[in-house]
């Protein structure tokens, strides 16, 4: 009994069946031979008798040997069931809490790489118990010893194992109602954005990294870069009307006075009817010139779908937040998890460095700060809108920490080609190439004027207060 239960044999390994031992709690078949009178024993490490089976295919060992092969399985990831089973030495699994109601296994992070035929032991070290998993144990407050069934993996089972740090460890339903009809896999627009990725991938022959990055740029050069270019137009033949418009201004509003002295108008019927000639006079020239300003948000209403829409095709390729079922998703793509670059070779998984997001929240305020410094005397909604995507560019990088690197690779590509196109449309040659009208503020040497810009707003917030 000493020699079974003790501490010293606490590391034996079993070279015929399946051993799984346990750190600081007792997990025992009902079939052992000392399961009668043995709920009472204290804690030990001594693994069971009873061979637990594990039906999982495409393992990789790192070391071979003539007696039974052990396997050092970390961060190993079961895709789908072997006909064959293969057994596991679990190793210092340690329980989280103690109860009388069953608490289930998950085993977290498990890679598949290659298939063994016979059935292997393999050691898997440093693992722990989660929750909501296949593999039942039942314990007591009071450490008393329970009996536990431990069946064999099905398929089906093995298909609920996969667990990343962005899928749910509980049995979710599938999406339904608006959400599934707008953002769903089933989605028209989203079902085109999933297509429109599986077939270049397809053609190309690219790894997943390259299909998305291309894809983004084909996008955005062939639908938003046109469309910026006609936003540039509209905003340039509105600027061009704003010397119109303050001669207009200056004479109704000379007119509103005198109608006002001859008529006994108050001060707000005075701004009431300023506000409605020159609403009318502003309507005319828009017409005139072809101009609205509602037209120049052309462009955030067709790329704003267009993100949305990508960054949902990519979610239900990579599984994500789909649950136990998403291992069966038809419209998963297992080959984005070794089909990613550099850093990130793993795409249905986040980036574990975090350079994407900050990467991706890098570019964002760049843009932004581009876009403040072209204002030379800002409004105070000009102010709080500049404001509001700062802080929208920060919040995007915790968000994106924890999303797979797929999208925030799709998220940071794109901002880095909104970059480059808001770089480019700045260039007066590509503006005069585009035929965008001139306007005053046009500048032969726009950057060095945002950069001196940038020097004089830096200096005024670095001097002390009640400084000049």
């Amino acid at each position: 009994m000493s020699r079974l239960w003790g501490r010293p044999s606490c590391r034996h390994v079993a070279t015929s069946r399946l051993q799984v031992s346990f750190r600081t709690f007792l997990l025992r078949s009902p079939t052992h031979p000392l399961s009668q009178g043995a709920s009472c024993l204290p804690a030990c490490r001594q693994s069971s008798a009873e061979p637990m089976n594990f039906h999982l295919r495409n393992m990789r060992p790192q070391q071979a040997s003539a007696e039974p092969v052990n396997f050092h399985l970390r961060n190993m990831r079961p895709q789908q069931a072997s006909a064959e089973p293969v057994n596991f030495h679990l190793r210092n699994m340690r329980p989280q809490q103690a109860s009388a109601e069953p608490m289930n296994f998950h085993l977290r992070n498990m890679r598949p790489q290659q298939a063994s035929a016979e059935p292997t032991n393999f050691h898997l070290c440093n693992m722990r118990p989660q929750q909501a998993s296949i593999l039942p144990r039942i314990f007591s407050r009071n450490r008393t010893f329970l009996p536990i069934t431990l069946p064999c993996l099905t398929p089906q089972d093995v298909s609920g194992l996969v667990a990343k740090r962005h899928v749910s460890t509980e049995t979710a339903a599938p999406p339904s109602g608006w959400y599934a009809d707008m953002f769903g896999p089933e989605s028209a627009p989203v079902r085109a954005a999933m297509t429109l990725l599986e077939q270049v991938h397809l053609h190309t022959g690219l790894p997943w990294w390259a299909t998305i990055a291309m894809t983004t740029v084909a996008l955005r050069l062939g639908l938003t870069f046109p469309l910026a270019v006609y936003q540039a137009h509209v905003i340039a033949r509105v600027e061009t009307l704003q010397p119109e418009l303050a001669r207009f201004a200056a004479e109704l509003r000379r007119r509103v006075a005198i109608a006002g002295q001859q008529r006994g108008w108050t001060e707000k019927q005075m701004r009431a009817k300023f506000n409605v000639k020159m609403r009318e006079f502003r309507t005319s020239l828009f017409i005139r010139d072809n101009c609205h300003p509602f037209k120049g948000s052309l462009l955030v209403w067709v790329q704003l779908p267009l993100f949305i829409c990508v960054s949902f095709a990519l979610r239900h390729m990579t599984g994500t937040f789909q649950g136990p079922q998403g291992a069966a998703s038809p419209v998963l793509q297992p080959d984005m998890a070794s089909q990613g670059a550099l850093w990130f070779t793993d795409l249905t998984a986040a980036d574990p460095t975090l350079l994407l997001p900050v990467l991706l929240g890098t570019l964002n305020l760049l843009i932004v700060e581009m876009h403040s410094l072209q204002q030379t005397e800002k409004t105070r909604t000009q102010k709080v809108v500049t404001n509001f995507f700062r802080g929208v560019s920060v919040v995007m990088v915790m968000v994106a920490a924890y999303m797979p690197a797929a999208m925030t690779l799709y998220w940071t590509s794109s901002s880095a080609v909104g970059l480059a196109q808001n770089i480019l449309l700045k260039l007066p040659r590509l503006r005069k190439a585009c035929r965008i009208p001139p306007t005053p503020r046009d500048s032969p040497t726009p950057f060095r004027d945002m950069a001196a810009t940038a020097r004089q707003k830096l200096r005024r917030e670095g001097k002390p207060p009640g400084k000049s």
